[in-house]
């Protein structure tokens, strides 16, 4: 009972600063009677999230952008995945292949859109490409150090044993890596939702990004503001999902390190 009460005191708590600042706009807006092309206040954004809520359109909307991120970052995690466990295998490709990851790497991946829509056009392939690109990084950095980081007694028994590359990387490999490729995983869909969205502002004409410049061209703040809301929701709501799974699948990772 105490612990209910203690976490229930402590969402109380942590509400109290975002419900203040709230008002507080409220209060001011409604004094004031404020009326600009920039801002809203938040009984108006609340209204306008609610109509995008009650007439199903955020759904389709937010389909664009999620659908975008997944298949940019499934593609990243492949590819990423499968290099890092290639470099953690052998230390000779790791080495020929360190200048121009870490080359690669640091470039943002916003800075290939204009590359990305010269060859790609405006859509989703644009987004995609710089998505997977974005996300490749973070998991072949992950799964690198992971294969390196295997404990060698289980190489040894799999060389004893005489296994195929595919089985060693299969049966011995894979199960000792898989806990901590999710974590990249993990940082690689923040990423991707990130970059999502980037894309979709700056110049794809698609999902929750373009819906936040289509309302702020249109001189519509409150419903500029409602997407914004729904992005931090649906972006908590996915790092949300990705810790529960993480706490469930793989706790004892955590207990571990």
């Amino acid at each position: 009972m105490s612990t209910a009460i203690t976490s229930k005191d402590r969402m109380v708590k942590a509400c109290v600063v975002p419900v203040l600042l709230l008002a507080i706009s409220e209060i001011y807006c409604r004094f004031t009677g404020l009326n600009s092309y920039s801002i809203a206040s938040p009984s108006a954004v609340a209204m306008a999230w609610w109509n995008t809520l009650l007439s199903g359109a955020i759904f389709p909307i937010a389909g664009e952008t999620l659908a975008s991120a997944c298949a940019g970052l499934l593609i990243g995690t492949l590819i990423g995945c499968s290099c890092g466990v290639l470099l953690g295998l052998s230390t000779p490709l790791n080495q020929v292949t360190n200048i121009t990851i870490e080359s690669l790497r640091p470039i943002p991946s916003v800075a290939l859109i204009p590359v990305a829509v010269m060859l790609l056009g405006l859509g989703y392939s644009t987004e995609i490409a710089i998505i997977a690109f974005a996300t490749v990084w973070p998991n072949l950095i992950v799964t690198r150090t992971a294969v390196q980081n295997v404990e060698p007694r289980l190489l040894e028994v799999a060389k004893a044993l005489h296994l195929s590359p595919w089985a060693v990387v299969s049966k011995i490999i894979l199960p000792a890596v898989t806990a901590r490729v999710f974590v990249g995983m993990r940082i690689a869909l923040g990423f991707a939702f990130i970059v999502a969205l980037t894309v979709e502002i700056s110049s794809v004409p698609l999902g929750l990004g373009y819906a936040m410049m289509a309302a702020q061209q249109g001189l519509n703040p409150a419903s500029m503001l409602a997407f914004l809301v729904w992005t931090a929701i649906i972006g908590g709501g996915l790092n949300y999902l990705m810790s529960v799974v993480q706490k469930r699948f793989f706790a004892h990772v955590e207990s571990q390190g």
